[in-house]
């Protein structure tokens, strides 16, 4: 079962989230005006948060301009013995530094232990 919280309507994204993603799937969506931000961690991503190296290390990857919309992807990964794991994904509009923050603020907010089961406000209390 796909859980979703804070669903606002985003064109086809959302149908099209819940047909793409495993069982258990957490995808949570948030918008305003101007801005959308939507977070989406599969059951191995909550896993990989509880590892240790995720409270170590995180590698951010960031593409831009996916579609005609200019929009952004944001992967969170952690490394790990095996490779690269990631931990969440964020896709969000633009690439400012407010969209960026909204994007970390909305996984601080779903998942506040996900670097390896410690309180993100205690590593970056930016966010």
């Amino acid at each position: 079962m796909v859980i979703l919280t804070h669903i606002h309507y985003i064109g086809d994204l959302v149908p099209s989230l819940l047909f793409l993603f495993p069982s258990g799937t957490h995808i949570a969506v948030e918008e305003d005006e101007d801005n959308w931000t939507v977070l989406i961690v599969t059951p191995i991503m909550r896993r990989a948060q509880d590892l240790k190296e995720a409270s170590e290390i995180i590698f951010t990857d960031s593409t831009s301009s996916c579609d005609s919309e200019r929009s952004n992807v944001t992967v969170l990964m952690t490394a790990t013995k095996a490779g690269a794991v990631p931990i969440a994904v964020l896709l969000h509009k633009n690439k400012s530094e407010e969209d960026y923050a909204a994007a970390y603020k909305l996984l601080v907010r779903e998942f506040p232990k996900c670097f390896g089961k410690k309180e993100v406000r205690k590593i970056c209390p930016i966010v």
